[in-house]
């Protein structure tokens, strides 16, 4: 992004950010004392298992079971790391923060003798960062900046019909008719989305 500040032409990229070294967390499976086996074990005792199917899951059992491994890992943290950050259990890399203003009249990772390429309206939607939704029945690709702080959610109508929302707001619904699932669009809210950078 090109911004002119008292007559000079200063060359900012908020996407651009720099991480410190990612951290590798600690062993979740020991520190829970998570076991495939158990927990599968637990969890399908009295029920009946086909390739296709499971009848009378034990809930209780498998509540019961998690419930120890939420406990063990408490206990665990509590022990080895009572001052741990979420990065510090599940491991991840942080961001590095700037320090002061940064004002620069080049991007300093620009290959040498490239071009700068300026925009006076809006960014071609070909330049624009996507994201693409696919669920069976849906296929919506949104623009980052329409769905910028939004939360995407598909859930399951009264019907059993998947809803796709943005920001609350119902983008695609399928409604099943003759056994198929057929697409409805709000194209009003499509537009909505589109009404800039939130």
């Amino acid at each position: 992004m090109k911004c002119v500040i008292s007559g000079t032409a200063y060359m900012f990229d908020p996407a651009y950010k720099t991480f410190n070294a990612a951290t590798a967390g600690i062993n979740l499976a020991t520190a829970t004392g998570y076991n495939r086996t158990t927990l599968k074990a637990n969890a399908l005792s009295g029920s009946t298992v086909t390739a296709n199917s499971i009848a009378n899951f034990n809930l209780s059992n498998f509540e019961s079971t998690m419930t120890g491994y939420v406990n063990n890992l408490i206990s665990y943290l509590r022990t080895n790391s009572p001052a741990a950050t979420l990065e510090d259990v599940l491991g991840g890399r942080t961001l590095v923060p700037l320090s002061g203003p940064v004002r620069q009249t080049a991007l300093p990772y620009l290959k040498a003798g490239s071009t700068v390429t300026e925009w006076t309206g809006d960014i071609p939607n070909s330049y624009k960062a996507t994201l693409r939704v696919q669920y069976p029945g849906i296929d919506q690709t949104f623009y980052s900046s329409d769905i910028s702080h939004k939360r995407l959610t598909i859930f399951f109508n009264g019907s059993n019909q998947p809803v796709l929302r943005s920001g609350g707001t119902t983008v695609v619904e399928l409604v099943r008719a003759d056994s198929r699932y057929i697409r409805h669009i709000d194209y009003v809210n499509c537009a909505s989305l589109s009404m800039g950078i939130r």
